[in-house]
């Protein structure tokens, strides 16, 4: 029991690992290289909504599977047959702070020069 455990604890750090790395890679060139396209001298930018949320939650959800294992499985368990307050206010808030980092991109991109 004990190893089988441990296997799924090295597994979800591994899988956190992999989500780190990639969320990263999507923050960078969905949110950073957005926010700095006029110093970089890029003529057009593009942002998928789709990125950007893997930037937000990627590095997130990473961290937390490369500190704690597989125990966010069991916090972030959504049952869509049986739906609570807490797990409407937490999608809710997930989808509140990637709409505000869109916003926020998309109104640097506007100051700087560009059309959207």
């Amino acid at each position: 029991m004990n190893l089988e455990s441990d296997k799924s604890n090295q597994h979800s750090r591994l899988r956190g690992l992999g989500l780190l790395v990639i969320g990263l890679a999507c923050a960078k060139l969905q949110i950073y290289d957005p926010l700095h396209a006029a110093e970089m001298g890029l003529e057009t930018v593009w942002i998928h909504f789709i990125f950007v949320s893997m930037g937000v939650v990627g590095p997130f959800m990473g961290v937390l599977y490369l500190i704690f294992g597989s125990r966010p499985n069991k916090w972030f368990k959504f049952d869509p047959q049986r739906l609570q307050v807490r797990t409407v206010f937490a999608l809710l808030a997930a989808a509140g702070v990637q709409l505000a980092i869109i916003f926020y991109v998309l109104h640097a991109l506007r100051m700087q020069g560009y059309r959207i």
